[in-house]
């Protein structure tokens, strides 16, 4: 009889369940903070936090929205006069 016929399904799934809400937890906390240069396994992440924490602020309406921005839903687009 080997080790791996000692394990049932209950416990696979919770094994399975276990690291994956690890990786899910993980992701979460590399996502909501607020560091410039993410370095982890290799791999190199650089972001613009700047932008992303005025985003929230915007999101929450602690800054106003930019007004001279041009309203993307009502944007009319004037095509060229054909030439004769």
């Amino acid at each position: 009889m080997t080790k791996l016929e000692n394990f049932t399904l209950e416990e696979l799934m919770i094994f399975s369940v276990s690291i994956l809400g690890a990786l899910g937890g993980l992701l979460t906390v590399i996502f909501k903070s607020k560091c410039k240069t993410i370095d982890c396994c290799c791999i190199k992440c650089v972001r613009d936090v700047d932008a992303i924490i005025k985003e929230e602020q915007v999101m929450k309406g602690v800054l106003p929205k930019v007004k001279d921005a041009p309203d993307i839903e009502n944007i009319e687009l004037k095509e060229p006069e054909p030439e004769p």
